[in-house]
């Protein structure tokens, strides 16, 4: 769900694989994202910004088939990318518990609420 709502905000975006190393069952990627925000993003409208973000994923395979996946990104980093920092003093975060990030495949997500007025 969240991978389609971020796809969403971003429709164009891509990523490019920077580094892909594998040993045994396990393979690394070190990636880049690039994409405009066309879209509605964590509840703020859309802002034509481009962004660019870097990341790591860590996959398990078994038997030909990504089994688990682990990953981490720079999401505050898209946040201030996009202006959509609250001011001091109206900033609450949350993070995705680590089984639901697990079971969406995104792990340490940060979500701003942004106040409502």
């Amino acid at each position: 769900m969240v991978h389609q709502t971020f796809l969403a905000a971003f429709p164009n975006g891509y990523v490019t694989t920077e580094e892909l190393i594998a040993e045994g069952e396990k393979v690394v990627e070190r990636f880049s994202f690039r994409g405009t925000n066309t879209g509605s993003f964590m509840g703020a409208p859309a802002t034509g910004k481009k962004v660019m973000f870097t990341g790591v994923s860590v996959f398990r395979v078994a038997n030909g088939k990504i089994v688990e996946h682990w990953g981490a990104s720079d999401a505050s980093g898209t946040i201030e990318q996009l202006n959509l920092v609250p001011t001091p003093g109206h900033l609450k975060c949350h993070y995705i518990s680590l089984a639901k990030a697990h079971s969406e495949g995104m792990l340490q997500y940060l979500h701003p609420l942004l106040p409502q007025e």
